[in-house]
């Protein structure tokens, strides 16, 4: 087909491959086949894994996705589809970060009745990240889009957590600078490995995706903070109590959409239990407030119940629930 590139088996001699197992030249009127999306079909592709989002945010997705491809460098993103008689009738798009991860769409398909052809496209995905660094890639579900888990998980992915999604309207942040007995310094006031070490504290004992523990490197962990949000190195802390480091801050500030996004806190666990997370939490809301932003957001584990208790306290609301999924390519 012009304007795509087929995938094949290495071992199938070069021929285009049909889902069913023959070439598509051995039965052309049910044969389907896999390809990498371009030109004229990307719109196609892009409209089908639209339609996993609410029709009245589907154009505004588009548009985000469009751009996103032509921002990304080139081999860092794309599209696979699948194709039937010439109709396009399920699509995905990954797309690979730094931090050896790469994170994968939710699929999109023309109709329920092919829904099977969804394990195929996600294991051709993973395939062709396999050939890169990528260690590990991720995906989510909303209960709505739960027909997906049984194809991602015939296609190697396996359940990882539940996260829910918060978020703290401007009504709820403080007006004046919170009293804390913490001060936060900057990441460079402590040096960048210090840093990377406090982080790693953190995650002694968390409730957080505790089923990551010991699968990332902390470096990589923090490299696809930088790549996953708007990177605003003014906004990364190390939070100290007196001279001693016991715990980190991580904000992202999304200026286009005038919100700030909590990506990472956590304290060590010698702070934890005297509510002092919420010290930290409030911090944050000060410096959405200080911005002008009308929310801040956030996503938690639904197993860390102190965390939620205490993000209910200081006034986020609920906005979804996510079931994260993982693929793990680790060698070794």
């Amino acid at each position: 087909m012009a304007g795509s590139e087929k995938i094949s088996s290495p071992n199938d001699g070069g021929r285009q491959m049909s889902l069913n197992g023959r070439s598509s030249s051995e039965n052309a009127s049910d044969a389907l086949t896999v390809e990498v999306t371009k030109g004229e079909r990307l719109g196609r592709a892009i409209e089908l894994i639209c339609t996993q989002f609410p029709e009245e945010h589907r154009e505004d997705h588009f548009r985000f996705l469009s751009s996103h491809l032509r921002r990304a460098p080139p081999g860092t993103s794309g599209v696979l589809h699948v194709e039937r008689q010439g109709r396009l009738v399920a699509a995905v798009m990954w797309t690979i970060y730094p931090g050896k991860i790469a994170i994968l769409s939710v699929p999109g398909i023309e109709s329920a009745s092919d829904l099977p052809v969804v394990s195929t496209l996600c294991r051709a995905v993973v395939e062709r990240l396999s050939a890169t660094t990528t260690e590990m890639i991720f995906t989510s579900l909303t209960e709505k889009q739960s027909p997906f888990v049984e194809p991602l998980q015939a296609s190697g992915f396996e359940y990882l957590t539940r996260l829910i999604y918060l978020a703290a309207l401007s009504s709820d942040f403080p007006k004046e600078p919170p009293s804390t007995p913490y001060h936060f310094v900057l990441p460079h006031q402590v040096s960048q490995l210090r840093f990377t070490e406090i982080v790693e504290a953190t995650y002694q004992g968390t409730l957080d995706c505790p089923q990551l523990n010991g699968m990332r490197q902390t470096s990589d962990v923090l490299a696809s903070y930088r790549a996953t949000s708007p990177y605003s190195p003014d906004l990364w802390f190390a939070v100290m109590h007196g001279d001693r480091a016991v715990g980190c801050l991580i904000l992202a500030d999304h200026a286009e959409t005038n919100q700030m996004e909590l990506v990472y806190m956590g304290l060590v666990p010698s702070e934890r239990g005297q509510g002092r997370g919420a010290d930290v939490v409030r911090h944050a809301q000060w410096l959405a407030q200080c911005r002008g932003r009308d929310a801040l957001l956030l996503a938690v584990d639904t197993g860390n119940y102190p965390a939620i208790k205490t993000y209910q306290r200081l006034g986020f609301r609920q906005l979804e629930e996510r079931v994260v999924y993982v693929c793990s390519l680790r060698r070794g």
